[in-house]
């Protein structure tokens, strides 16, 4: 489970392994959270083995002087193979696009 790998999680949500509980919480919230700001997250699957490898989003910041910030999490298996950037990448092009449409 990526969620519950201490090593994945140390710089995420305070450092905590996610229980299956707590995954499902998380998702319900981020679920909810969806609306037109094309704000959120989104599953990084690799391509060759239609695997889930982590989350790529862009969320409103606590901070107010700060409209937006983005965040990723990638199984540590996969770490420094590029699936980060490129989802990044991909995540941030998107917004982009469809906020100049609003």
């Amino acid at each position: 489970m990526i969620y519950g790998d201490p090593a994945t999680m140390q710089l995420f949500a305070g450092g905590k392994a996610f229980s299956r509980a707590d995954v499902a919480a998380s998702l319900a919230g981020v679920i909810a959270g969806y609306d037109d700001s094309c704000l959120g997250n989104y599953a990084v699957v690799e391509k060759e083995s239609s695997r889930i490898l982590g989350h790529c989003g862009v969320h409103r910041s606590p901070d107010p002087a700060i409209e937006a910030e983005a965040d990723w999490l990638i199984r540590r298996d996969r770490w420094g193979c590029g699936y980060a950037t490129e989802a990044a990448i991909a995540v941030m092009t998107s917004v982009l696009r469809r906020r100049k449409r609003q």
